[in-house]
C-alpha cells in the first residue's frame, strides 16, 4: 500500500510552497476583491509607521486586517479593542508566512452597517447612469448677485453661512428656503425647495445645500435617491455642504461643487470684498505696468520703425533720384530715337514719294514740259535766229541781188538760160534773153565787140 502511495506520488505533478500559496493568492483576492465584514476589534495595534493592525473576530473564527495610513482620512470615528464594527475592504494573502488578511478600504461602527450597503448600492447605481460625470457639473459663477440656501433655519450652518457671507460681501443678495435637514420628511423637503428655486426664482446664480456634521443616520436624507436626481436635474449650479470635511453623501457627489462645510461652501461661493479690491488693484496696477511695458515696447518699436521709414525713405529719395535720372535718360532716348526714327521715316518717305510713278512720271512730265519749253525757246531761239540770219542774208542777197544792179540801169544777157558775162560765150547771130529790173526781153547778136 505504501508502495502503492509513493508510485501515485511520483506520476502526480507536485507543486512547491510558492506555487500552492500563489493560486491560493490568486483564488482569493479574485474571488473577495471587495467584501462588508463585521465582527470585534481585538489586538489593535499603531506603530511607528501610521498603519494600523488589529484582528476582527467573532465567537468561532477571526482574521487579521491592516489599515493603511492614506485610507484613515476617511475614518471619522474613534475605535478600540472590543468595539463590533463594520469594515469593508479585499482579501488578500501575506504570502511569506502563508496567512490571508483584509485590507481595510473602510471602517464603522457596527448598527449602520445597513445604511452604508444601501449608500454603497446606490452611489454604485447613480456613478453607472453618469449623475457623477463631470461632463455634467454646472460652472458656479465667479461673482454671483443672488443666492439660495437651502438648509435648517435653526442651525449652525445657516448662521455660519451667513456670517461669512456678510462678512466678505455685504451687498449680496440672500433667500433662504427653511427645510429639515434630518428625519424621513427631510428629503421631500429638501427636493420641494430645489423645484421652488428653479420654477420661481431663476435668477439666482447658485444654491447652497448645507447642514453641519452628525452621523450616518443623521446624513441620510442627503443619501437619497430623490435628493441626488433633484440636484442632477438643477438648472441652477448647487454646491453641496453637508457635514464634516470627511463626511461625504451623495449629494456631494451629484452636486456641481462640494465644499468640505457650510463655511467653506460660503468662503467658496463669495470672494472676499477686501480681497477682489486688492485683487482689482493688483491688476490695475499689473494693467498699468504691463500697459506701460507695452507702450515703452511699442515707442521703441515705433522709434526703430521710424528710424527704418527715414533710412528707407532717404534710400526712396536716392531711388527716386535714380529713377528721375533714369526717367530723363529714358525721355531723351525715346525722345532722339523718336527723332531719328521721324528723321528715317520722313527719309523713307520721301524715298518712297520719289520711287512712285505717279511721281515720277509728274517729274518726267515737268521734265517732258521743261524740255519742251527748253526746246520750243531753242526752237524759237534758233528759228529766231535763222530768221535774223535769212534776214541778214536776205538783206545781204537783196544787197547784192541782180535786181538791184539792175535798178540802177543794167542788164543780165542770158544765152540758153546761161548768163553770158564774156563776148567769147557769143557769137553773131545768137539769140539772146536780156533780163532787166522790170521784165526782160529777147534780142539777136549783130555785133560783137572788143576782144574776143
Amino acid at each position: 500500500m505504501i508502495l502503492e502511495d509513493l508510485k501515485i506520488l511520483k506520476e502526480k505533478k507536485t507543486l512547491s510552497v510558492s506555487e500552492l500559496t500563489s493560486q491560493i493568492k490568486n483564488l482569493l483576492e479574485n474571488n473577495f476583491f471587495d467584501v462588508y465584514v463585521t465582527g470585534e476589534i481585538s489586538n489593535l495595534s499603531k506603530p511607528i509607521s501610521g498603519h494600523i493592525y488589529f484582528t476582527l473576530k467573532d465567537e468561532n473564527a477571526s482574521i487579521r486586517c491592516v489599515l493603511f495610513k492614506f485610507q484613515q482620512r476617511l475614518i471619522n470615528f474613534d475605535y478600540n479593542d472590543g468595539d463590533k464594527v463594520i469594515i469593508r475592504g479585499r482579501i488578500t494573502v501575506y504570502e511569506k508566512r502563508g496567512e490571508y488578511q483584509i485590507i481595510v478600504d473602510y471602517i464603522e461602527p457596527d448598527g449602520i452597517g445597513a445604511l452604508y450597503l444601501k449608500f454603497e448600492k446606490l452611489k454604485r447605481k447613480l456613478e453607472k447612469e453618469g449623475l457623477f460625470d463631470k461632463k455634467y457639473k454646472k460652472k458656479i459663477p465667479e461673482f454671483p448677485r443672488k443666492i439660495g440656501i437651502i438648509t435648517s433655519p435653526t442651525g449652525a450652518a445657516i448662521r455660519d453661512i451667513l456670517n461669512i457671507l456678510k462678512r466678505r460681501f455685504v451687498n449680496i443678495n440672500i433667500i433662504i428656503a427653511p427645510v429639515k435637514v434630518q428625519g424621513e420628511e427631510a428629503k421631500f423637503e429638501i427636493v420641494e425647495a430645489i423645484n421652488f428655486f428653479n420654477l420661481n426664482f431663476s435668477d439666482i446664480d447658485v444654491i447652497i445645500l448645507a447642514r453641519g456634521g452628525g452621523s450616518l443616520e443623521d446624513l441620510q436624507p442627503f443619501n437619497e435617491e430623490i435628493v441626488a436626481r433633484a440636484i442632477f436635474n438643477s438648472n441652477i449650479p448647487i454646491i453641496s455642504a453637508v457635514g464634516h470635511e470627511t463626511d461625504f453623501t451623495i449629494a456631494d457627489f451629484t452636486a456641481d461643487l462640494r465644499a468640505p462645510t457650510p463655511s467653506a461652501a460660503a468662503e467658496l461661493v463669495v470672494k472676499n470684498k477686501e480681497d477682489i479690491l486688492l485683487h482689482l488693484t493688483n491688476l490695475e496696477k499689473q494693467l498699468i505696468s504691463n500697459m506701460q511695458k507695452i507702450l515703452n515696447y511699442n515707442k521703441q518699436k515705433f522709434l526703430n520703425l521710424e528710424k527704418r521709414i527715414y533710412s528707407k525713405l532717404v534710400d526712396l529719395k536716392n531711388l527716386k533720384s535714380k529713377i528721375q535720372n533714369y526717367e530723363n535718360k529714358l525721355i531723351s532716348l525715346i525722345f532722339n530715337n523718336f527723332n531719328n526714327k521721324k528723321s528715317q521715316f520722313l527719309e523713307i518717305n520721301e524715298h518712297l514719294k520719289m520711287q512712285n510713278p505717279l511721281l515720277k512720271i509728274q517729274n518726267l512730265r515737268n521734265q517732258v514740259n521743261i524740255l519742251m519749253n527748253n526746246l520750243e525757246n531753242v526752237y524759237l531761239n534758233k528759228i529766231f535766229s535763222k530768221k535774223q540770219k535769212l534776214k541778214n542774208l536776205e538783206n545781204s542777197l537783196r544787197n547784192l541781188s541782180p535786181l538791184n544792179v539792175l535798178a540802177r540801169g543794167y542788164s543780165i544777157v542770158f544765152k540758153k538760160n546761161k548768163v553770158v558775162n564774156n563776148i567769147n560765150q557769143i557769137n553773131l547771130d545768137d539769140k539772146i534773153n536780156v533780163l532787166l529790173y522790170k521784165g526782160n526781153f529777147g534780142a539777136k547778136v549783130i555785133e560783137i565787140g572788143g576782144e574776143k
